[in-house]
């Protein structure tokens, strides 16, 4: 899934984090809240995969929704004016994170034989394609030193050895799931914080902000309500998201702020 020196700069990244937390996270960019976000959202699914080829994993949603850190991003300096970026941070945090992860709990739910739809089971192809979506998306930020095609064959890997363990597991009809509910303003978070960046910079060359633009478009490409039958929330959707922010989660070692 990672190469050698992919995994000495995923433990640089992870070391960091104590030290992070220790920092005054207040005086922080809107650009760095924002990585850092979709970093650490992105370790917390890789290491709490969906529990069934038909459900994602309650912990999941837990340790997102209770991160220290995570909840640490919402502070900013007193007094001082945000940012245009730094109001669509504050519209996506709202929506995805407090509306949406804390505000949906885990729940207990079940589902009939005939019901079991959306399974992660034998469509890479699918998954492949998506891939190329994100790999689209990120080229404004691709450092000049990333080769892109190499770049684009890691993520590949990545997504496909997460697929592939997914895969293995076996199909739910009744377990602690994460509320299906919890995709709709996890949704709008997405529609909302695109328009505001739209509004804010309609016609921006900035790398970052055409590669957020991006981002929240193939966000909006992913299916965010629950599914007929099925209320909780699916492994596909888990897998999509985590795919996503991996993307962002294997450059931060290249931005310097």
């Amino acid at each position: 899934m990672y190469s050698t020196k992919d995994r000495v700069l995923l433990w640089i990244c992870l070391s960091l984090f104590p030290y992070l937390l220790s920092q005054d996270i207040s005086s922080w960019s809107a650009e760095k809240r924002f990585r850092m976000y979709f970093a650490t959202l992105a370790k917390i699914s890789r290491e709490n995969l969906p529990i069934a080829k038909n459900g994602a994993n309650g912990w999941f949603r837990n340790k997102v929704a209770y991160s220290d850190f995570l909840q640490s991003l919402k502070k900013e300096q007193s007094g001082s004016s945000p940012t245009p970026l730094m109001e669509v941070f504050r519209e996506f945090y709202e929506k995805f994170h407090y509306i949406g992860f804390q505000s949906f709990a885990v729940m207990n739910a079940s589902v009939s034989s005939n019901d079991s739809i959306w399974i992660v089971w034998e469509d890479w192809i699918e998954y492949e394609a998506f891939v190329n979506r994100v790999v689209w998306a990120m080229t404004p930020i691709l450092p000049s030193t990333v080769d892109r095609e190499e770049w684009k064959k890691k993520r590949m890997e990545s997504a496909l050895a997460s697929f592939r363990i997914i895969q293995s597991k076996k199909v739910c009809y009744s377990g602690h799931f994460i509320n299906g509910w919890m995709l709709v303003p996890i949704g709008y978070s997405g529609k909302s914080s695109l328009s505001l960046l739209e509004r804010h910079f309609p016609h921006s060359q900035d790398p970052f902000i055409q590669a957020l633009k991006n981002t929240f478009t193939v966000f909006l490409e992913i299916e965010h309500h629950p599914k007929k039958h099925i209320s909780w929330v699916t492994a596909d959707w888990q897998l999509r998201i985590q795919i996503l922010f991996e993307a962002w989660e294997s450059l931060e070692s290249y931005f310097h702020d």
